[in-house]
């Protein structure tokens, strides 16, 4: 793993933490939701999967972060 891709695994760590802070000092709320940010994108070339996904899930039982990173060949 190269310096960069840790740097950038840090960084979108303390994004999550970011998000996780604010979003457990809001107002409860009884509705669910499901937030997706991504810049996963398919290379034709290489026939590769690129980038990374963040999904913040507000259920009733809490709240969740999926964190996925595509990196290898499909």
């Amino acid at each position: 793993m190269s310096l960069l891709s840790k740097l950038r695994d840090v960084l979108i760590a303390g994004a999550i933490l970011s998000i996780a802070v604010t979003v457990s000092n809001a107002a409860p709320s009884d509705d669910s939701g499901v937030t997706v940010y991504s810049d996963i994108c398919y290379h034709a070339e290489a026939g590769d999967l690129l980038g990374t996904r963040v999904v913040l899930l507000r259920l009733k039982g809490g709240d969740y972060v999926v964190y996925q990173i595509a990196e290898r060949a499909c």
